[in-house]
């Protein structure tokens, strides 16, 4: 799986991340004209370590 830049990263409920990727490379413009997009889209979920500092 190759996993592209998320269009939106935000806080849940539950301390975690929720980075939403939709595909935003995929448009005609930067693909020699052609849609290409990767269904499904992605919702990754994550925790960030917690810093000392």
């Amino acid at each position: 799986m190759q996993i592209q830049w998320p269009d939106d990263v935000i806080p849940g409920p539950d301390d975690a991340l929720y980075g939403v990727v939709s595909g935003m490379t995929t448009p005609p413009p930067l693909n020699e004209g052609q849609r290409r997009p990767s269904f499904p889209f992605l919702v990754v979920r994550f925790w960030p370590e917690a810093s000392d500092g």
